[in-house]
């Protein structure tokens, strides 16, 4: 008899595990719907980022996530982001390159001092400086674009033709903001 009641008790401890397990597995699974389509939590997507986010690259995300996270794991917007332009609670699709825009009322030239910001000048503004002609200009944005914003006037030696002596040459007519 005592042996009938231990064989319950197991099978009834062992099929509680099996209860809790499935219902881990179906809740892990649950599914969320946004214009008809259909995402599992569990599952991933990639997506891609550029413009005016800090570190713009690909990230992989689970379905389900929204551009607010998207954003946060490419360190957010840089100053001339326009904000307004992103809807941070739409639901990211897989396989997707987004753009965040650049804030057109920002000002690209410092008027107090006419300091050129090399975050934000434009392919005609970089060329008016010394040794910076168009092919460096555009490799200036090209690294600005796929790097996030310069947090240092020494960051330009990273790009393509940059020299130190360009830098030395301009250091009275740039700015980083």
């Amino acid at each position: 008899m005592k042996k009938k009641i231990l064989i319950i008790i197991i099978f009834a401890i062992l099929l509680g595990i099996g209860i809790i397990v499935n219902y881990q597995k179906t809740k892990t699974a649950k599914t969320y719907n946004d214009n008809k389509t259909t995402y599992h939590s569990s599952s991933k997507i990639v997506c891609q980022i550029k413009g005016e986010v800090v570190r713009p690259g690909v990230y992989y995300l689970n379905a389900g996530d929204h551009m607010q996270d998207l954003v946060l794991l490419a360190g957010g917007f840089t100053k001339s982001a326009d904000i307004n332009s992103v809807n941070l609670v739409s639901v990211l699709e897989d396989n997707k390159c987004y753009v965040v825009a650049k804030d057109n009322n920002e000002e690209t030239v410092n008027e107090k001092n006419n300091l050129i910001n090399v975050n934000t000048a434009t392919k005609e503004e970089l060329m008016t400086l010394d040794g910076i002609g168009s092919s460096k200009a555009d490799a200036i944005i090209k690294y600005r674009q796929e790097n996030g914003n310069f947090s240092s006037i020494d960051d330009l030696k990273n790009v393509s033709g940059i020299t130190e002596n360009i830098i030395n040459k301009n250091i009275d007519k740039i700015c980083v903001k």
